[in-house]
């Protein structure tokens, strides 16, 4: 089912739980059961080498983790030591609403009666209020508290939250200092932290998410949220040498044939001076070399301030940058969120093949009929009117069915010139033209098969429901799609709009 969101927009302005309750059967009670699709799902690309880089470093004897995505900002300034404070610009910190003292007066109880007649549980609500305060009461099951404790409808506790308690419109965010994860470095020190008494070195970790960077803006090669990989090796024998070893195999395995390593004039302060390096790939022999990746020893300063006694390599991995090279594009956003950034594209066959009947009749009996219509339609198509034909009888859910075909206009065919057209696309553009063979029925997506398959889902679903009685479908002359019974997918119509391509259909029927 389709709906017009600019009607219901205005109709929330008015009355939002007016709105939200009369919308509720567009979703509730669909004209035709779900199709599931039948084709496979496709990846996604940065997805797809994530999985990858997954299983190469399993293959290798690292084992996955999962790190949390908030720590304290303290983190960062024991990692990073003086170098923190530039860091942390580069973080973005959490702020949350905070959940005010909300008093029940004279006045509110007033208004809360002007909206429940007879309201006369303050206490009730005054508790509620109270443990939501307090964070007995979560957000989430607030209005299920008012509207369980209270005897009150959905609607009404919306409307006293809305207009009684207007001091929480008026909340404003208060920061805290929790950030969100900017490096995976910041959850490594405290992981290995934990695991000095669980696990005997060498321990080999590896994760793969999301970083949040608060860049200035997104564009070809920025995103506030990107993939990355990062492992670990903590051992008291591991070595940079033996880290590089690990990382030429890792991008060796993913294609990166020719890899370099350079070392950065300017080390991180978590990392042991001049161990941080830079990777560079070379997907093809002519090609420049990009750098994809991250490597160094972390500092003993910043893993003494974790009381780890031993030494522990580091690699971070550009999920994003390397699946940038091996799709072949420039633009990380068009890569990373292709349903935003990434223009539409439909060929002629595609778009024929999404268009679709309205309606389409389900049973044997339905069907057989619906091949009758168009049958009968063709056969008796240059009858001079008044006519009427009968088409078919049967029955359908065990209900008597007796469908005819006729013309009462006096003096013209049964037929209209347009009726046999079938849809065909050329060029972007959805248009009708008039069989070429002679003999033509109801093949293809025609005028007349349309209209037969809507016709006979109406009458199925009539007896379906145990009509009784004369239902009446016509189709005079048709003036776009819908006139037909053809449905056009909403993406369809507007990527042929957007381009000036044009959606022809038309005729007498």
């Amino acid at each position: 089912m389709q709906w017009n969101p600019d009607e219901i927009n205005k109709l929330a302005q008015r009355d939002f739980d007016s709105a939200w309750l009369d919308t509720a059967k567009l979703v509730t009670e669909p004209a035709e059961p779900f199709k599931r699709r039948a084709r496979r799902g496709s990846f996604h690309p940065v997805e797809d080498l994530r999985y990858r880089i997954r299983k190469v470093l399993l293959r290798l004897g690292f084992d996955e983790v999962i790190t949390p995505m908030i720590w304290e900002d303290e983190h960062i300034k024991r990692q990073f030591g003086p170098e923190s404070v530039i860091i942390l610009d580069r973080c973005y910190y959490l702020a949350g609403l905070p959940r005010p003292e909300i008093g029940l007066s004279k006045a509110k109880i007033s208004q809360i009666q002007r909206i429940v007649p007879g309201f006369n549980k303050p206490e009730r609500l005054t508790k509620i209020l109270r443990e939501y305060k307090v964070g007995r009461i979560e957000s989430d099951d607030f209005v299920e508290e008012m509207v369980n404790q209270l005897n009150i409808s959905e609607e009404k506790a919306t409307q006293i939250i809305d207009t009684v308690f207007s001091e929480l419109k008026r909340l404003r965010p208060v920061p805290s200092n929790l950030t969100v994860l900017s490096h995976f470095t910041t959850a490594w020190f405290p992981i290995l932290r934990h695991l000095l008494e669980k696990k005997v070195c060498p321990v080999m970790l590896f994760t793969t998410g999301l970083r949040m960077r608060r860049e200035q803006k997104e564009d070809a090669t920025h995103l506030r949220s990107h993939y990355n990989a990062s492992i670990v090796i903590m051992d008291e024998n591991i070595s940079l040498d033996a880290g590089r070893i690990y990382a030429k195999q890792i991008l060796d395995e993913l294609g990166f044939q020719r890899v370099e390593f350079n070392t950065k004039r300017a080390t991180s302060r978590y990392y042991a001076p001049g161990t941080e390096e830079e990777i560079f790939v070379q997907l093809s022999p002519k090609g420049d070399m990009v750098e994809v990746a991250d490597l160094g020893m972390y500092s003993p300063v910043a893993l003494s301030r974790y009381e780890i006694p031993y030494p522990v390599f580091n690699m971070g991995i550009s999920i994003g940058r390397l699946a940038m090279i091996l799709n072949g594009t420039l633009d990380i956003r068009v890569l990373t969120y292709p349903e935003i950034y990434l223009p539409a594209s439909f060929t002629d066959d595609e778009i024929y093949q999404n268009l679709q009947p309205i309606a389409v009749p389900v049973g044997r009996s339905a069907r057989r009929l619906s091949r009758e219509i168009a049958r009968t339609a063709w056969e008796k198509r240059d009858e001079i009117s008044p006519c009427r034909f009968t088409v078919w009888k049967g029955r359908m859910f065990r209900r008597s069915v007796e469908v005819k075909i006729e013309e009462m206009e006096e003096g013209v065919k049964l037929i209209g010139p347009a009726a046999f057209n079938v849809i065909t696309v050329k060029d972007g553009n959805i248009t009708s033209l008039a069989p070429e063979d002679p003999a033509y029925r109801e093949d293809g997506l025609s005028y007349i098969s349309l209209f037969a398959q809507y016709v006979a889902a109406r009458i199925e679903e009539d007896a379906k429901k145990g009509f009784c009685g004369t239902r009446r479908i016509r189709v005079g002359m048709v003036r776009s799609a819908p006139d037909i019974f053809l449905k056009i997918p909403l993406a369809i119509r507007r990527y042929i709009e957007s381009r000036n391509k044009k959606i022809e259909v038309g005729g007498p029927v």
